[in-house]
């Protein structure tokens, strides 16, 4: 069931909506009803609120609203607090003092979901315990309480790990932290997990013939992997009568993504291994990140990203097959929320919707500036400065309730229109990179 529109007159001082009048912008909001608001309806609910204010208040110059505008922005990060505090909590109770931990290295912007992983040989056990009682209290509200994401691959706890896979990591913030580290020959495996993400949105293929091959590759891994999903859907939706579809689709994937990182955990920590080979081995850490919630399915795409662009990373030694997993999947990403909203007509002005979606412009062409540098430097070149120009001129504004108004939307080569034809023309010009990388393969 989809969620019902913010009354946002409710949550000020005093007022009920049934009878509240429209307020002053110097009103202030009443954190108690917007604490309300978070556990019953979740973070997407407190967002939008942000976003209102933003749109109601981001042109106006004066302190009336310049006041507004703070206490919306003062009051999402005490609330994104909360939300820390009572992810931690449920993660204490769980671990008990196991030799487990856990990061947070995504987006600091505080409309953003807060994303964790947890390190460690026990890590699958951890999140599914975690999932579990998050199950039994949400349980309907799951697709859109809470935005947290918890993962149990991806980031790994350095100590501990086997001989035979050690040279498969690297480490990472100040050896904090092990990632899996695919090489060049690897993209066998890694090029196809990446390639899924085009799969989620109509796409001709015709202009890209090498390409089209990964893609067709990934097609038929991807059918095998929806089939085992549908199936564990149907399987919860048996045992939980009273759940949602949209939920029991979410158990399903945590409990996947349990199962697989279970797998993939034996061959890194314990000492009785299965014995798989090292493509098994790559394959079930892809498809581990595949069951996981708004993940990266590429190890590569996740050390591109995560670790090189949020976290800052600069001690990573990366082939240029992880760029163009990364260029993949940020490309699938847009188009995948993008055209998405556009066609449930939930969608905002295009510059709302861009912005919200510039990220992933950014990250794919960072990585297109990194995949032309040996062969086309002044191609590349180019792209570097186009995202330098949209992570400063467009991206850096997202996190400001006033940002549409802020950013600069020429740095994206968009001047109005519509925004599927803009998502189109990106992916092509994008596409067409990793293109004319695999010919020099």
């Amino acid at each position: 069931m989809a969620a019902r529109p913010v009354n946002f007159c409710v949550l000020y001082k005093g007022g009920r909506a049934m009878d509240r009048k429209p307020v002053h912008p110097s009103c202030r909001m009443d954190l108690y009803a917007a604490i309300r608001l978070y556990m019953e309806r979740g973070w997407m609910a407190l967002t939008q609120l942000f976003q209102h204010a933003g749109q109601r208040h981001g042109k106006e110059k004066t302190l009336a609203h310049q006041d507004v505008r703070r206490q919306y922005a003062l009051a999402l990060e005490m609330l994104g607090g909360i939300r820390k505090f009572a992810v931690d909590e449920l993660f204490a109770c769980v671990n008990r003092g196991r030799a487990n931990t856990y990061v947070a290295f995504g987006s600091t912007n505080i409309t953003s979901d807060y994303d964790l992983t947890i390190k460690g040989p026990d890590a699958p056990d951890v999140m599914w315990r975690m999932f579990q009682k998050f199950w039994k209290q949400h349980r309907n509200t799951l697709p859109r309480a809470f935005d947290s994401n918890i993962y149990c691959t991806g980031l790994y706890e350095p100590r501990g790990l086997r001989p035979a896979v050690r040279g498969r990591f690297q480490l990472v913030d100040g050896g904090a932290t092990a990632v899996l580290a695919p090489l060049a020959e690897d993209a066998g495996v890694t090029l196809p997990a990446a390639s899924m993400k085009l799969l989620q949105t109509p796409l001709a293929l015709g202009r890209f013939p090498r390409l089209k091959k990964v893609v067709e590759v990934a097609a038929g891994w991807k059918a095998q992997l929806d089939d085992e999903l549908a199936r564990d859907v149907r399987r919860f939706h048996d045992q939980h009568a009273d759940a949602s579809v949209a939920s029991c689709e979410v158990a399903a994937k945590y409990h996947l993504q349990y199962l697989r990182g279970r797998r993939l955990l034996r061959e890194v920590y314990s000492a009785k291994s299965d014995g798989v080979t090292l493509r098994q081995f790559l394959r079930t850490a892809c498809e581990a990140n595949y069951f996981a919630m708004e993940a990266y399915y590429a190890p590569d795409t996740v050390n591109v990203v995560v670790m090189g662009l949020q976290k800052g990373e600069r001690n990573l030694q990366l082939p240029a097959a992880s760029y163009a997993c990364a260029l993949l999947e940020n490309v699938g990403d847009l188009r995948t929320h993008a055209l998405h909203e556009l066609g449930a007509r939930r969608a905002g002005s295009p510059r709302s919707l861009l912005l919200k979606y510039s990220k992933y412009v950014y990250r794919a062409l960072f990585c297109a500036e990194q995949l032309l540098r040996r062969t086309r430097g002044k191609k590349a070149a180019r792209l570097g400065m186009s995202a330098r120009r949209v992570k400063k001129e467009v991206v850096a504004h997202r996190g400001s309730s006033a940002g549409v108004a802020e950013a600069d939307f020429s740095a994206m080569n968009f001047e109005g229109g519509s925004v599927r034809r803009y998502v189109d023309r990106v992916t092509a010009e994008l596409l067409a990179v990793v293109e004319a990388w695999l010919a020099t393969r």
